[in-house]
């Protein structure tokens, strides 16, 4: 589980990278932030179990 959580948050990482970068298409950065929506939700939840595993 610990795997899926760290490839969903490493994902999210890379989206956002490849959104802020100025050579990014239109096209590709409407699929990226499609995508990061989709993912910020999970990532939410990720980080506040981390946080209370603690």
């Amino acid at each position: 589980m610990e795997q899926r959580f760290s490839a969903i948050k490493h994902r999210a990482t890379c989206l956002d990278n490849l959104m802020n970068q100025p050579e990014a298409t239109p096209a590709e950065y409407a699929r990226a932030n499609k995508e990061l929506r989709k993912l910020s939700g999970y990532v939410q939840l990720i980080n506040e179990l981390k946080a209370k595993q603690k």
